[in-house]
């Protein structure tokens, strides 16, 4: 999906949150010493910045399906990247994360054209509970300065759980009241508002 002007808000966040733990890196030495490590980035006027690109394969996805996805580096440069995974998913627009909760502090780099790629099974690690329907986006936490294309996902209900749930409002219809008719009818404009975007 296409980066819209909701994302600087994003961008503000994961900024500050980087800030807060991005400057250092812990090391535990053999010694049992503690080193710290600060990752600077200094751009000088005319020097390149990496492009990176974060994609999705599919922009919906059904409640429970695993979500892949790959970073790509479009740019001229290699690009340094300080920890594993490289991305985190958050809701949108509340901005909670959901995965990962760990990550691993390592140094590793994407050559120009080069990608690697993570699989998300929709399970909130911060919740420890299965993912929620909505709109998803997925940030870079690497060093910056950089330049990022994020990607954002839907979760939704599957065509084929909408279709049970109409064939459940069908049976019922007959046996209901009136006031009860009006509940189930507005939950059929529901459905039919899902439809349009619901994975098969």
């Amino acid at each position: 999906m296409r980066r819209n002007n909701a994302t600087t808000q994003i961008e503000r966040r994961v900024k500050m949150e980087r800030k807060a733990i991005r400057g250092m890196m812990l090391i535990l030495l053999l010694a049992g010493t503690l080193a710290i490590t600060f990752n600077v980035v200094v751009v000088t006027a005319g020097q390149e910045v990496g492009r990176l690109l974060i994609e999705t394969d599919k922009s919906v996805y059904a409640l429970g399906e695993e979500v892949n996805i790959t970073i790509t580096n479009i740019g001229e440069i290699d690009v340094e990247i300080g920890g594993w995974p490289c991305v985190q998913i958050y809701t949108y627009p509340d901005l909670e994360p959901v995965w990962p909760c760990i990550f691993a502090f390592l140094a590793w780099n994407l050559t120009p054209g080069e990608s690697e790629s993570w699989i998300w099974n929709q399970y909130n690690e911060f919740t420890n509970k299965s993912a929620e329907l909505g709109t998803y986006v997925v940030n870079f936490t690497g060093p910056y300065p950089m330049e990022v294309t994020e990607a954002f996902f839907e979760i939704a209900l599957s065509r084929s759980v909408l279709m049970q749930r109409i064939s459940e409002i069908d049976a019922q219809w007959v046996y209901t009241s009136s006031e009860d008719r009006k509940t189930l009818f507005r939950e059929l404009i529901d459905i039919d508002d899902q439809w349009a975007y619901a994975p098969p």
